[in-house]
C-alpha cells in the first residue's frame, strides 16, 4: 500500500502514460492524487508500449519504425534501439528487468502472424529470440520478489 508508493516517491519516480492519436502524447501521473501533467508529444502516432529503465531511460514500442525506440524525456524525441525486421502491429507489450537490466518485448510479428518474446540489452541493441507464444499479448510483467 503506502509504504511501497511513499518510496517510489521518495525515489523521484513517476508514473506515465502515452495515448495514441496524431503523435502520441505522453503525460505523468500523480498517484497520490490522479492528477495528469503533459510532459511532451512524440513523433509516432502509434506507440504501443513503454518501459522506464533504473536509470530513467524511457523506450517504447513504435510501430512507425517496427521497432523500439529510446525517448529523450526532456525534448520529446525519439530515437532507433532496434528494428525487428517485420511488420509490428497489434497486441503487445515491452517491460524491463529491473534485476538483470534487460528490455523484454513481447512482440507481435505480423508478417506471419506469430507472438515472439525477445530480451534486449539497451547498451548493446540485438534483439535475442527467446520463445514464440501463441498469441498476441495484451500485458507484459517481470515478476520481482524481495526478500523478506
Amino acid at each position: 500500500g503506502h509504504e511501497s508508493r511513499d518510496r517510489w516517491k521518495s525515489n523521484g519516480g513517476r508514473i506515465l502514460v502515452a495515448v495514441l492519436g496524431a503523435n502520441a502524447a505522453f503525460s505523468s501521473v500523480d498517484p497520490s492524487t490522479g492528477a495528469t501533467t503533459p510532459l511532451f508529444t512524440g513523433p509516432a502516432d502509434f506507440v504501443l508500449g513503454l518501459a522506464c529503465s533504473t536509470d530513467g531511460r524511457l523506450f517504447v514500442i513504435n510501430a512507425e519504425i517496427d521497432g523500439i525506440s529510446e525517448v529523450d524525456m526532456a525534448t520529446g524525441e525519439f530515437t532507433t534501439l532496434v528494428t525487428a525486421g517485420f511488420t509490428v502491429n497489434f497486441g503487445q507489450d515491452v517491460e524491463f528487468d529491473h534485476e538483470d537490466g534487460l528490455l523484454y518485448w513481447a512482440a507481435y510479428n505480423a508478417d506471419i502472424s506469430q507472438a515472439q518474446l525477445y530480451a534486449i540489452d539497451v547498451d548493446d541493441p540485438v534483439m535475442n529470440m527467446i520463445g514464440t507464444f501463441a498469441n498476441q499479448t495484451s500485458a507484459l510483467a517481470i515478476e520481482t520478489i524481495s526478500p523478506v
